[in-house]
């Protein structure tokens, strides 16, 4: 997590990060990052005809400010 705050950090205010992985085993740990909103949108990015719905998992990360 404390590279995602890092990054977090390079944005504007408001600004948004989009954080994927394919690691299944990855715990995301939301209380850790300091963002404003953090939202999951993994079924937003699996194509409806794909056959593996668990392929990654990813967010939308929007820094405070």
């Amino acid at each position: 997590m404390a590279l995602l705050n890092r990054v977090l950090e390079l944005l504007t205010p408001g600004g948004v990060m989009f954080f994927s992985t394919n690691f299944r085993r990855f715990k995301f740990d939301g209380e850790a990052i300091q963002a404003a909103s953090i939202r999951e949108i993994t079924e937003q990015t699996i194509p409806p005809d794909f056959r593996n719905r668990r392929i990654h998992r990813t967010w939308r990360i929007v820094r405070s400010g």
